[in-house]
């Protein structure tokens, strides 16, 4: 006898529980539409819109400072690993850089006279 009233009792608890949530939910949404109609003075409005530019323009340019510190110590890891590479190598040399060939021959198209240097 014990166990049906407990277990009616547990039924209307979840029952309430269940009522009293949709109701909540309905609430929450219906402020939200209320808080979306809200009219902003174009001062206010206006304020903010610069409030957010300035904000969006210091997270762009923190964005670019961090990007670059991470580029800059990255490039510098790899310089040092290639120094650390070619210190222990005494024998090698650094090659030449490949020179290009020339197509035909270049002339220069010189007028001056020659002068005799000592006289």
């Amino acid at each position: 006898m014990k166990n049906k009233i407990h277990t009616y009792i547990l039924y209307i608890l979840i029952a309430f529980i269940c009522i009293g949530s949709f109701y909540a939910f309905d609430q929450k949404e219906d402020e939200v539409v209320v808080a979306s109609e809200v009219l902003i003075p174009p001062l206010v409005q206006k304020h903010l819109e610069l409030k957010l530019k300035k904000y969006q323009k210091t997270i762009l340019d923190k964005c670019r400072t961090r990007a670059l510190e991470d580029a800059e110590s990255y490039i510098d890891s790899l310089v040092s690993e290639e120094l650390k590479l070619q210190s222990g190598n005494t024998l090698r040399f650094p090659a030449k850089p490949i020179r290009p060939e020339l197509r035909e021959p270049i002339i220069l198209n010189d007028s001056t006279l020659i002068a005799p240097i000592i006289k």
